[in-house]
């Protein structure tokens, strides 16, 4: 069966600063997809079509599209390349698709919705009407900031899709299937771990955090008395611990992750209060005592911490 494959090409110029509030970093998702055509086949029983794109190097993941009373109305089919996901969404022998919106990222408090948490598939980046099956090719680099599918790292989609009744003309408001958002609408979230290729694997940069959020931004909180917090990824993933002790920050990382770079620390800042006044610090070298790294700076009741940091693993 012949379809039509659409490739969304996003083109996001990101500008990094430094001030005293740092933006979260996030890459945004508006621009209109492009078509071109392309040629699917196979036989699932109860759906019209469906073969992962050509240049997946995975088996297809299948997500259900269930309406909120559990009804099936179709299918979710998931798969990835190393630098781009495929989505194909179609309907099933009672139902067919007549509109689908659909989002895809790392952080799920990056998806469009009201103050109550829930989606606006209105403002999902993704949209299309009207089509015998409805196909995406989603860059990594569309996914988020610093996203890399041969890490492996999961993803979030939500997709929603308008259906019809092929016999009675009724129409089914369905998501895809996975963790719930709003129990009255059933409104859902499903999960994707990308496929990583046998003798993957490789290192990959990311920008980290230290501290707590407070407003957007990360501060490390020097005021407490047991002040060993978390080092946060800009994916969100914990990553290590960070702490102080007598004149030095000292940085402790998990498993696979470490420093990265000829300028590990990119900034350092000091502040009385969260969302006061930042001062540039200067710092001694970054040094390393066991399993730890440290680096010597003035006191300050609450730092601003920016590291280089890089995630590293094999595939097996």
């Amino acid at each position: 069966m012949k379809t039509i494959l659409l490739i969304t090409t996003l083109v996001v110029s990101l500008s990094c600063f430094t001030s005293c509030n740092y933006d979260n970093f996030f890459l945004p998702q508006n621009e209109e997809l492009f078509a071109s055509s392309e040629v699917f086949q196979t036989n699932v029983t109860g759906l019209k079509s469906a073969e992962i794109l050509p240049g997946s190097m995975c088996e297809p993941s299948w997500i259900p599209l269930l309406h909120k009373d559990q009804l099936e109305v179709g299918a979710m089919i998931l798969s990835n390349s190393q630098s781009q996901l495929f989505i194909e969404l179609k309907g099933n022998d009672q139902f067919e698709i007549e509109n689908i919106q659909l989002w895809a990222g790392n952080k799920l408090s990056q998806l469009p919705a009201n103050r109550n948490g829930q989606p606006l598939p209105g403002q999902f980046p993704y949209k299309m009407a009207e089509m015998n099956a409805y196909h995406l090719v989603i860059d990594q680099n569309q996914i988020g900031l610093n996203y890399y599918f041969p890490e492996g790292k999961k993803l979030y989609v939500v997709a929603h899709a308008e259906a019809i009744d092929k016999q009675s003309g009724e129409k089914k408001s369905a998501w895809s299937y996975g963790q719930l958002l709003n129990t009255k609408s059933g409104t859902s979230y499903s999960e994707y771990y990308p496929c990583v290729p046998t003798g993957g694997g490789g290192c990959f940069p990311h920008l980290a955090f230290c501290g707590p959020e407070s407003n957007g931004n990360y501060y490390f909180d020097n005021t407490r008395e047991e002040n060993t917090q978390h080092i946060v990824a800009d994916n969100e993933e914990l990553i290590g611990t960070v702490r102080y002790e007598e004149g030095k920050i000292i940085f402790n990382f998990s498993q696979d992750w470490s420093f990265f770079g000829n300028t590990p620390i990119a900034s350092l800042f000091g502040c009385d209060t969260p969302g006061g006044q930042l001062t540039e610090l200067e710092r001694g070298p970054l040094e390393q005592l066991y399993g730890d790294f440290f680096i010597t700076t003035a006191h300050y009741p609450y730092y601003v911490i920016q590291l280089n940091v890089q995630y590293c693993n094999t595939s097996n």
